[in-house]
């Protein structure tokens, strides 16, 4: 049993330097170990991610099996309806959940995108499969960014010790609502009313978190843009 003196845990394996500050670790004598080592002992994180991966390959064998039964049956039986596609999209929406959900160097802000980049495309990918009708863009597109709004204001009130945090995702947001306001105006795909809500709800959360921040808000803008 090897432990750090700075960090004071004992780390299994066959480790040379304390995965917490990089320092030499000396060999424990077994007079001077400690009894409580489940407390102090540093954990197997390799043998977790193994238990992930397995978790996650596991999954993904079911999901593809049960693709291509799909697959098989709609062919079989209805070739001018293709449900198997929607299925197949459910599916890639479930693993790209699983990895994650299992995924811990990914932060909870890049979860909360991936998660609705990743409704819009199993929406899109139902609407695809009916015919394309469009309603994935105009109905589905902003309901999927007005749950994100909702998502963000929560997350903020949750975290209220860090709201700052997410003040680069509203002005992200804010963008990216303008840019659907345009499309829906200038194009025929989009919905006005439900862009100009979305849009909306966006700039008035950013400008009520940066009122309500003050200068602290103003600080963490210049810092993540540079100003």
């Amino acid at each position: 049993m090897k432990c750090c003196k700075r960090c004071g845990i004992e780390v299994l394996g066959n480790r040379e330097v304390c995965p917490l500050c990089n320092s030499v670790l000396h060999r424990e004598e077994p007079e001077n170990r400690e009894r409580d080592t489940e407390e102090d002992s540093f954990p197997d994180i390799a043998a977790k991610h193994r238990v992930r991966r397995q978790i996650f390959w596991i999954a993904t064998y079911v999901c593809v099996i049960l693709e291509a039964l799909f697959l098989f049956l709609n062919r079989l039986f209805s070739p001018g309806v293709r449900w198997s596609l929607i299925t197949g999209v459910a599916a890639a929406y479930i693993l790209s959940s699983l990895w994650q959900m299992l995924s811990r160097r990914k932060g909870h802000i890049v979860k909360i995108y991936f998660q609705a980049a990743a409704v819009f495309v199993l929406l899109a990918g139902i609407d695809y499969s009916l015919g394309f009708q469009g309603w994935s863009i105009r109905y589905g597109l902003p309901c999927v960014l007005l749950a994100l709004a909702v998502i963000i204001l929560v997350c903020m009130i949750v975290n209220f010790a860090n709201w700052q945090n997410y003040l680069t995702m509203q002005i992200f947001m804010v963008l990216f609502s303008l840019g659907y306001l345009i499309y829906s105006v200038v194009g025929r795909g989009g919905n006005r009313i439900l862009a100009w809500i979305v849009f909306g709800t966006y700039l008035t959360l950013w400008v009520m978190t940066m009122i309500l921040g003050g200068r602290k808000a103003e600080n963490e803008v210049r810092r993540k843009f540079h100003l």
